[in-house]
């Protein structure tokens, strides 16, 4: 399950960010991930349970945003969500296209409590 090594990763992250003191106090780790990411959110969040585990950020929470898969078609220009299995323009049916969203894994954001 490569989405624990991820979760370890997306800790390794949020410490690199964070002063010891205000590690415990984490709450929410915001993701972003790509419909088309190799990342399975729920073996993420389960993953993340267990690499939290034993370590000052033990109470904090994984939230995961998925976001759809964007294309652009380098031939008509148009821009489209589409499902991970089509791979053509909805508009022209070409299959000249470039992703420009949809594939990302990013750390958003951090929430700390103030106490």
């Amino acid at each position: 399950m490569h989405e624990l090594s991820v979760a370890q990763n997306i800790i390794r992250i949020a410490r690199g960010h964070l002063t010891p003191d205000q590690e415990p106090r984490l709450q929410i780790i915001r993701v972003r991930i790509g419909a088309f990411s190799t990342i399975v959110p729920e073996l993420l969040q389960s993953g993340f349970e267990a690499a939290k585990d034993g370590t000052p950020m033990s109470t904090a929470r994984l939230e995961i945003m998925v976001v759809p898969l964007r294309i652009k078609c380098n031939i008509c220009g148009y821009e489209s969500e589409i499902e991970p299995v089509d791979f053509a323009c909805p508009l022209c049916s070409s299959t000249d296209i470039e992703i420009i969203a949809g594939d990302e894994l990013t750390v958003v954001n951090l929430e700390i409590s103030e106490n």
